[in-house]
């Protein structure tokens, strides 16, 4: 069993239909753990004009499958630390720093299109091209 955290970007991509994203999103076993930040949750709904309408219904399908991540203690100090480090020199804002602790208090993978803000070598992270060609999917093939 595997753990994949999805950085907001990716989910962006699959809510709009990303060949690779959804590909390598399809390709997770049944007994994958898949988990998104409560910053994440934050980021696709401040991008939602209205909260209760059908556009929000199918970041309500996408976040229902997975599992949320809250921010406690740990997580928010070691962000902090990333923060700290990697801010300026590497462009990882604070949501990302949320983000990378999370990943490493979970022990899961990083699925995100800014592998360059998440430096951190605690931290594994790949993008959803990677992550397909990872589960064994070499081609993609456009809907």
């Amino acid at each position: 069993m595997a753990k994949y955290l999805f950085d907001t970007d990716v989910l962006i991509n699959l809510l709009h239909g990303d060949p690779d994203t959804v590909q390598a999103l399809t390709r997770l076993a049944p007994a994958d753990e898949t988990f998104f930040s409560v910053i994440t949750e934050a980021e696709l709904y401040a991008g939602l004009a209205e909260h209760d309408t059908p556009e929000a219904e199918p970041v309500k399908a996408i976040l229902s499958a997975m599992i949320r991540v809250p921010v406690d203690g740990d997580i928010a100090r070691q962000a902090g630390r990333y923060r700290n480090r990697y801010g300026r020199q590497c462009g990882t804002g604070l949501p990302d720093a949320l983000i990378a602790a999370t990943a490493k208090a979970l022990e899961a993978l990083l699925v995100t299109e800014n592998i360059r803000h998440f430096p951190m070598p605690e931290v594994r992270a790949m993008t959803a091209a990677q992550l397909r060609v990872f589960l064994g999917d070499k081609e993609v093939t456009q809907p």
